[in-house]
């Protein structure tokens, strides 16, 4: 099966399911064989970084082209705060300081931060409300939210790769603007900086990417 070009995880999906089957057959008497048991799929050699790529600076701005002005909020929100799914979703719009360029965000283990807003994400802010203090900005489940982007992905040619990829894409923008991991960990709110090598690696791979066909 991984000479046909599965994944050696979905391999050991079939592998599962064929042990199982083996399984009951020998309990019901059908056969004493067990021609799984010393079968092992082999080893997943992609990094776990390379299956969670961010969206890149083409893709994003593609996306905002063909955005609504709320789905434009949930992009930078999401691209350039690096807010998480339930972060963008659950913010109101008492938690924001526009006069400051500010927003507090209440995340993992009800920890609170407090991020910069970034001048494309201000001007959207202004354009799409103010609205009052507990009225949500984006106002939609975590969920919704995912259907919505997949739908403009869709619609913008886009690949879509997860409401959580435009954090992933907010980190690497950060490393390759030259800020250091310990700026990037305290801006998207990690506990200590070695989630925030992953944006560093992207980066890197990323500017390979571009010099390769420059």
């Amino acid at each position: 099966m991984e000479g046909g070009g599965l994944k050696p995880s979905s391999v050991g999906v079939y592998l599962a399911g064929a042990r199982q089957l083996y399984a009951a057959l020998r309990w019901a008497g059908a056969t004493r064989d067990d021609p799984f048991a010393d079968t092992k799929p082999q080893k997943d050699r992609v990094r776990p970084h390379d299956k969670r790529q961010p969206y890149s600076e083409t893709d994003l701005a593609a996306l905002l082209r063909g955005a609504s002005l709320e789905m434009q909020v949930l992009l930078h929100l999401g691209a350039s705060a690096g807010l998480r799914a339930s972060e963008i979703t659950g913010l109101t719009w008492g938690h924001l300081d526009l006069e400051q360029g500010t927003v507090t965000v209440t995340g993992k283990g009800r920890k609170t931060r407090k991020v910069l807003l970034s001048g494309s994400l201000m001007r959207a802010l202004q354009a799409l409300g103010p609205g009052g203090g507990e009225q949500r900005v984006i106002g939609r489940t975590p969920e919704a939210a995912r259907l919505r982007l997949r739908t403009l992905c869709k619609t913008a040619n886009v690949p879509y790769l997860g409401l959580h990829a435009l954090r992933h894409a907010a980190g690497t923008r950060l490393i390759r603007a030259g800020f250091q991991l310990q700026d990037v960990a305290e801006h998207l709110g990690h506990s200590d900086v070695q989630t925030a090598r992953t944006y560093a690696k992207w980066a890197d791979e990323r500017l390979k990417e571009h010099l390769r066909h420059s």
